[in-house]
């Protein structure tokens, strides 16, 4: 059964690149195509057909000749029959998810029908267990019936072992290599069918084969661990209700998986949020002076390489003093923020903008290299242009000086930073003499 899940990974995985990666769920995910757009192909139904009803059929057939050989099953069958059933209800419905695809642990539960249940009997009882655990998935569509049949079609896994193990107690072949050879039976069919499916689904053989092997291992060492219980409790009542502990312990390790994945993933959200936080500033909304730092030790590289090459502008804000002294802080902080919405606007696209502390701007610009890059606008322009029609936001009026250097020469963004702050520097010292 848990090759099954190997297609139901795959879609998922084919599904990611479509839309966000939602939860791996059991087999009955082959029904569930509702959330796709498209009706299923002419061939998706066929296949279907044939799968869901060559094991319906086969169940209903091996439970008529179950009742012309043996005749109807004894209370102490039935009963066994039922508390297989329920457990396998419980152990479909749950889902143990890695790295390499998904599982449910059926495998034990059916082993232990197919050694204490009349042969015949054992695919109609896992189909039945089957429809029980997929009915609250299905589609509340015109799909159902298509869903339905691929539902059944996860059930055909069971035809294999059964028809293996009466062809081989014709020829006298019984015991653990019977078993074996069952299960050897059971996982090449599922293999199969869930080839052809995920064929039909557009699905790499890629993506499928490490799935297909890992789930396929799962199910041959549950197998063993089944018929290791079987053999403890002699297949009696109620000591083969242990055959659920195996169930068990695969919720228990999906469920605590599932809490620590919801950790990581907590944790991994708040880092993020955090290091965001950490490189922006908390007033003006833009980078802060380590994001600043962060962008030029990343974009010097690039540079010194030749594969880009980068303009840094320095701005210092006029006056900031004046407002926080005369009209207090409030006012100073409209007045960052004012500047910090008018460097953002009249910047080229992709620029970063960042606050370098108190009254310091900083924008950096990385680019290809090619000429017509270095004679584009420049930035100091783009900034005097803005602030020339700039309305301020209070009493103080909004002006900076400014300075602009390019990393052509240096091919250095920490140069670059230097110099443009240099010739900011200079910018103010000529403003203050023009006045």
């Amino acid at each position: 059964m848990a090759a099954a899940q190997a297609e139901s990974s795959a879609h998922a995985d084919k599904a990611a690149r479509r839309r966000s990666v939602a939860p791996v769920t059991p087999v009955s995910d082959l029904a569930r195509r509702d959330d796709e757009p498209s009706r299923p192909s002419r061939t998706d139904r066929a296949t279907a057909l044939l799968f869901g009803g060559g094991a319906a059929g086969f169940a209903v057939a091996e439970a008529g000749r179950a009742l012309g050989s043996t005749g109807v099953p004894t209370p102490h069958q039935m009963l066994t029959a039922a508390l297989l059933g329920v457990i396998y209800v419980l152990a479909f419905r749950t889902e143990f998810t890695s790295s390499n695809g998904s599982t449910v642990a059926t495998q034990p539960v059916l082993v232990a029908m197919l050694l204490t249940l009349p042969s015949g009997w054992t695919p109609l009882v896992a189909l039945a267990a089957i429809l029980v655990a997929s009915s609250s998935t299905w589609p509340h569509s015109q799909a159902r019936g298509h869903a339905t049949l691929l539902v059944l079609a996860s059930g055909l896994h069971v035809a294999a072992p059964v028809a293996t193990l009466q062809a081989l107690a014709t020829q006298g072949v019984g015991g653990p290599l019977a078993l074996g050879l069952a299960v050897l039976a059971q996982v090449l069919t599922e293999v199969a069918v869930v080839s052809v499916r995920a064929r039909i689904g557009g699905v790499r053989w890629g993506v499928l084969a490490p799935q297909l092997v890992w789930a396929s291992t799962i199910d041959l060492l549950l197998s063993a661990i089944g018929w290791c219980i079987v053999q403890a409790t002699g297949g009696t009542l109620p000591w083969l209700l242990l055959i659920g502990l195996p169930v068990l312990l695969v919720g228990l390790l999906g469920r605590d998986r599932e809490v620590h994945l919801e950790q990581a993933l907590s944790l991994h959200h708040a880092y993020s949020e955090a290091s965001e936080e950490a490189r922006h500033d908390g007033l003006t909304g833009l980078s802060n002076r380590r994001a600043w730092d962060e962008a030029l030790a990343g974009a010097t590289p690039l540079v010194q390489a030749g594969g880009a090459s980068a303009t840094v502008l320095v701005a210092d804000l006029d006056q900031l003093k004046v407002a926080n002294d005369c009209y207090g802080h409030p006012e100073g902080d409209r007045l960052l923020i004012a500047f910090a919405r008018l460097l953002e606007g009249c910047m080229p696209d992709g620029a970063m903008v960042a606050r370098l502390g108190g009254d310091e701007f900083g924008v950096l610009v990385v680019g290809p290299p090619q000429a017509q890059h270095e004679h584009a606008e420049p930035l100091s322009d783009r900034l005097r242009a803005a602030l020339a029609t700039a309305t301020a936001p209070g009493p103080v009026p909004l002006s900076a000086s400014c300075g602009e250097a390019s990393t052509r020469e240096s091919r250095c963004c920490w140069t670059a930073f230097a110099q443009a702050d240099q010739a900011q520097g200079a910018d103010k010292l000529a403003r203050r003499l023009a006045r």
